[in-house]
């Protein structure tokens, strides 16, 4: 009978395996925590990559808007040249007939 105090053998070699299956168990888990690092990386870096092109299609996008604008103005414009050219074809129409031949 072993001495009060004292571990038995058979306690230590419970103990023993009851560590090592920790240890198992932690070192699973420091790989578990290894991968998972890796994919937060990962993630990390396509989130830069999506926040960089956002920014690139934000600026796509006054770019057109400006554009846009600008071909609206020039529109606008060419159509008042139009206009204006319509008209004096029909005021000089105009002054031809109005004015007498001789």
């Amino acid at each position: 009978m072993a001495r009060r105090g004292r571990i038995s053998l058979e306690a230590r070699q419970r103990q023993r395996v009851f560590l090592e299956r920790q240890r198992r168990t932690a070192e699973a888990q420091g790989a578990v925590l290894l991968k998972l690092g890796e994919h937060l990386d990962t993630i990390t870096e396509h989130e830069a990559h999506a926040g960089h092109q956002i920014v690139r299609l934000r600026e796509l996008g006054m770019t057109l808007t400006t554009l846009s604008e600008t071909t609206g103005l020039s529109i606008r414009r060419l159509n008042q040249l139009i206009a204006t050219h319509e008209k004096a074809e029909r005021d000089a129409v105009e002054d031809e007939a109005t004015t007498p031949l001789f």
